[in-house]
């Protein structure tokens, strides 16, 4: 078996996913605490702080699945197909939200090709997984590492737009 359907082999990379996100997601909550007021007082800092807080918690769950002991790569795309019914009605969430705000279309479109470009990454993941051919889990690594980064620069935009 190849590492691409191998979780045992990822051991290290979602050990070190894990607690960077589990850091990251816990210095998100105590900034959101500090700045509560400014961050509600503007929804699209509102809407990017519970955006990037259900995206940390979602990287902290597929890597402690990945660390369950005995996964196999099959089980782990059975748990994308769930997280990709979230994911869809993530996209229905988007749009509606977007039709009900009246925001600027640049801004809504930025954001609704961003979540459905993550749900195609999750879709192929969990084909990849499920039939044993693919990319594997280097799709899902690379999303995982994707994600984590964009919650970073998230963060560092939430931070610096609530202190003005």
């Amino acid at each position: 078996m190849s590492d691409a359907f191998s979780p045992e082999t990822w051991h290290d990379f979602y050990v070190a996913c894990t607690g960077a996100t589990a850091a990251l997601a816990g210095l998100l909550f105590v900034a959101m605490s500090l700045h509560l007021n400014a961050i509600l007082a503007r929804p699209l800092l509102h809407r990017r702080a519970v955006i990037t807080l259900v995206a940390l918690l979602t990287v902290i769950v597929v890597s402690g699945i990945l660390l369950a002991p005995g996964i196999d790569a099959r089980a782990v795309g059975a748990v994308l197909v769930i997280l990709l019914v979230f994911d869809v009605a993530g996209v229905g969430v988007a749009f509606r939200s977007a039709a009900r705000s009246g925001e600027i279309a640049s801004r809504v479109l930025g954001r609704i090709t961003l979540t459905v470009g993550v749900t195609l990454i999750v879709g192929y993941s969990a084909w990849s997984l499920l039939s044993g051919s693919g990319l594997g889990l280097y799709a899902l690594a690379g999303l995982v590492g994707l994600t984590i980064v964009w919650s970073v620069i998230n963060c560092w935009t939430l931070l610096t737009a609530s202190a003005e």
